[in-house]
């Protein structure tokens, strides 16, 4: 794979004969550099828990001009390229999806860490149903539980409306982009049009209401009132990651199990 940031190629572990993925990034420019550290450090954190929903640090080596990270392997791809393969993901794909990625902003939240680029694309999957959370370039960290971020990064179209317009944020703003991640998964293509580029998504975020599911076409009441939540203009009025693991949308379908084929 190849993205802004880098590309990523499976390899084999030699030792141990083990699959893992290694991303390989330049590192010529200092303000990127320290970025990926950033990245580095939030993976390292991330290994500590082995039932943690972010993705794995495995370990790290500096090369000429690079730095190569190397992370499990999630043999199935991003949620993205499974909603590029395959268009509308049902909704009983989704919930245990949704139920992972919860899990990893709850574990950000508790080390004070906002994710800011939270995206199909960086929802790994596997082939067994693992979802994990990757990419944390641009994760801020939070001095203290009333923090508020104040920088512009991370990917313009799932940024949050008080972002958008400059304003201070939080954990709130990876609610919304959860939220605008499930609609799209669940309709197979953005909820704002990208006719207009990025200068008409950030209009209709500002001046339109949120993107919403409704029942009478197909979708679940529940999946719908759970994106409703997460899509609250103002972001004091988004339910917490630790409080929308309780809504009735995450478990369902969890006795049906998930694959990602």
């Amino acid at each position: 794979g190849r993205g802004a940031s880098g590309f990523v190629r499976r390899a084999e572990h030699l030792p141990s004969g083990r699959m893992m993925a290694i991303k390989e990034i330049c590192v010529s420019d200092p303000t990127r550099k320290d970025q990926i550290l950033q990245e580095i450090q939030t993976l390292r954190t991330a290994t500590r828990s082995a039932s943690s929903f972010l993705m794995q640090y495995e370990g790290v080596r500096f090369t000429e001009g690079s730095i190569q990270i190397c992370m499990a392997l999630m043999d199935a791809g991003s949620l993205g390229d499974l909603v590029a393969r395959h268009g509308p993901l049902p909704p009983a794909a989704l919930a245990p999806i949704t139920r992972q990625v919860l899990g990893a902003l709850v574990e950000l939240r508790e080390r004070r860490l906002v994710h800011r680029d939270l995206k199909p694309q960086n929802i790994l999957l596997s082939l067994s149903g693992e979802a994990r959370v990757s990419d944390f370039g641009c994760v801020a960290e939070l001095q203290d539980s009333f923090g508020k971020c104040g920088t512009f990064v991370g990917t313009v179209p799932y940024m949050s409306p008080e972002r958008i317009q400059g304003e201070a944020y939080s954990y709130a703003s990876d609610v919304w982009a959860l939220g605008l991640t499930l609609h799209e998964c669940a309709v197979g293509h953005f909820p704002y049009a990208r006719r207009h580029g990025y200068w008409g998504i950030l209009q209709a975020m500002i001046k339109e209401p949120s993107p919403s599911l409704r029942p009478d076409e197909g979708h679940p009441p529940a999946l719908c009132d759970f994106i409703d939540q997460c899509l609250h203009k103002d972001p004091a009025l988004r339910p917490a990651a630790k409080a929308l693991t309780l809504h009735p949308f995450v478990d369902l379908g969890s006795d049906k199990g998930a694959t990602f084929d």
